[in-house]
């Protein structure tokens, strides 16, 4: 509604956007689930539209809640498998997932649009001629060089997806796996240990830490036990 002009209609302006929508996408949240204009309102006539063939709902699982229980719980939802952005080790992983499942969704639709404008297209002079590609080699990046402080900043980004990605993977192993627990415990902001117990008998472990040795730079070190 960013868009609406100042003193504009906002019912009708958001009205007439979902009535001519193709591709509705439903940024679900549990702030979406309680507003009584989204869920109530914009939701109920997207679905109807779905319904008829209108139009496409696809639900984006912004953050967790309880969406499977709702009336579009029954619609494949994004990112993969329904995992909310907000649980992804990377949004930008999440986005690009999203994208692509979106791209493959409407990619038949483009194609039949492009193929009944395609005579158009080619009975239209291109206005610039393109230009012919030049020889040239095809690996043109030189080395970089790279500062103490972005070796640091590099060493401290990975070690913090790292975390990210045992934690969240850690935290759903269980859901999928009956008679399997696993557990996730913070040794310092430098080092984590992950565990994973089948029928309550450990069955594997480790441990990851940021490692720094005397004399020597910084690195990420791994160890298959969780003895921190």
């Amino acid at each position: 509604d960013h868009r609406i002009p100042a003193g504009g209609e906002i019912d009708r302006h958001v009205s007439a956007e979902l009535e001519g929508a193709d591709l509705i996408l439903m940024l679900v949240s549990a702030d979406f689930m309680a507003s009584d204009y989204c869920y109530g309102i914009e939701m109920t006539r997207a679905l109807a539209r779905h319904a008829a063939g209108t139009a496409i709902v696809v639900p984006l699982i912004v953050r967790p809640c309880d969406w499977h229980s709702a009336p579009f719980g029954r619609l494949k939802a994004l990112p993969q498998d329904g995992k909310p952005i907000s649980k992804w080790p990377s949004h930008d992983d999440a986005f690009v997932d999203i994208v692509q499942s979106l791209r493959q969704l409407v990619a038949p639709r483009r194609e039949s649009l492009s193929g009944a404008t395609a005579p158009l297209a080619q009975a239209t002079p291109a206005s610039t001629p393109v230009a012919a590609a030049r020889p040239r080699s095809s690996t043109l990046a030189l080395r970089k060089q790279f500062s103490d402080i972005d070796r640091d900043r590099f060493l401290e980004e990975g070690f913090a997806y790292i975390r990210a990605f045992f934690e969240n993977s850690m935290e759903e192993l269980a859901p999928r796996n009956p008679g399997y627990e696993a557990r996730f415990r913070p040794i310092s902001n430098e080092g984590f240990t992950g565990a994973l117990y089948r029928d309550g008998k450990k069955v594997a472990g480790c441990y990851v830490r940021i490692s720094r040795l005397y004399g020597g730079r910084a690195q990420i070190g791994y160890s298959g036990n969780d003895n921190a």
